[in-house]
């Protein structure tokens, strides 16, 4: 990354979108890094998902925790920068049992609700890193129109790149 570029990090809860920075979302464990890429018009955003389905009324403090509300909050975003919705592609990390409880339900149900999410909007997943027992850091570079992924203690790989 160039000194030039902005890093923003994007944490639990939270929506961001951008035409030029550099996105990071860091300790990734049940939750999903949904991402979002317009290769055409070099624009980018993740949606750092923390539980499955729509908030309700009581919840509406924090929507983007959910499923549902991030991923409408990251489809508007991108619309704001100039995408239109038939050319984005989504990326995706996370939805790990990291805690390795028998009984955790709470991964699984991230994964169903974002690809559920995600096919009702049309939104295809050009790439994924979902499931297993260790934690995952995303970066989101725009400059170069790739995504990098780190699997636990493990070293940053490339998870998907623009084939323009």
């Amino acid at each position: 990354m160039s000194n030039s570029e902005t890093l923003q990090e994007v944490y639990t809860g939270e929506v961001r979108s951008t035409r030029r920075a550099t996105l990071v979302s860091n300790a990734i464990g049940s939750c999903i890094a949904v991402m979002m890429i317009d290769e055409f018009r070099q624009t980018g955003g993740i949606a750092h998902v923390m539980l499955p389905g729509s908030a309700e009324r009581a919840q509406q403090d924090c929507p983007f925790r959910y499923a549902e509300n991030a991923i409408e909050e990251l489809i508007r975003q991108m619309k704001d920068l100039g995408s239109r919705q038939s050319d984005l592609v989504a990326v995706l990390a996370g939805g790990g049992n990291v805690l390795r409880r028998p009984d955790d339900t709470i991964c699984s149900m991230n994964i169903g609700s974002v690809l559920a999410g995600l096919e009702r909007r049309r939104v295809p997943v050009a790439a994924s890193s979902l499931g297993g027992m260790q934690r995952r850091k995303v970066r989101l570079d725009l400059s170069t129109r790739r995504v990098f992924h780190t699997l636990g203690d493990g070293c940053e790989e490339v998870l998907w790149q623009a084939v323009l």
